[in-house]
């Protein structure tokens, strides 16, 4: 029997596990934001990865984990940077949580197109990070790596 990561490898396999397939997604999310499509997909690929597990928000000893995103490194500025956990009280969003943190390191390195898609503003076009949005304005990934140098030294 296969492991459920050897099952879901693509958005294909997540729709698919899901019972829809990518036209069905795209009629269905036809003029509807980039992120927002992300948002969807991400949502299923939990509901697929965790197989059937719901987070229990009453029991502050159950891990929760979800896929953590270094926002300044890598070349496109956006990369999975391993996976982090927290309990009932936290302010984290529950909705992108997994059962284990393998799974939900797997969801961030093996999806992490789609976890960019959903958790940055692109410009020019909606495939290709090509800058930043910091307090409304558009910047470069120069000019936001000075930002938050000065940030951290600061703290």
């Amino acid at each position: 029997m296969k492991t459920i990561t050897a099952k879901i490898k693509t958005v294909a396999d997540v729709l698919k596990d899901n019972g829809t397939t990518q036209k069905e997604f795209d009629e269905k999310y036809k003029d509807i934001p980039i992120s927002v499509k992300s948002f969807a997909i991400l949502e299923l690929l939990c509901k697929s990865l965790n197989e059937g597990w719901t987070p229990d928000w009453d029991d502050s000893n159950e891990s929760k984990y979800y896929a953590w995103f270094d926002m300044r490194g890598g070349s496109s500025g956006f990369r999975c940077d391993g996976y982090d956990g927290w309990g009932a009280l936290s302010g984290v969003g529950s909705r992108l949580c997994f059962k284990t943190w393998e799974l939900a390191e797997y969801a961030g390195k093996q999806f992490k197109d789609v976890y960019g898609e959903y958790m940055t503003i692109p410009e020019k076009n909606q495939n290709e990070i090509v800058g930043y949005t910091y307090n409304g304005a558009k910047i470069s990934k120069e000019t936001m790596d000075e930002i938050l140098q000065k940030h951290f030294k600061e703290q």
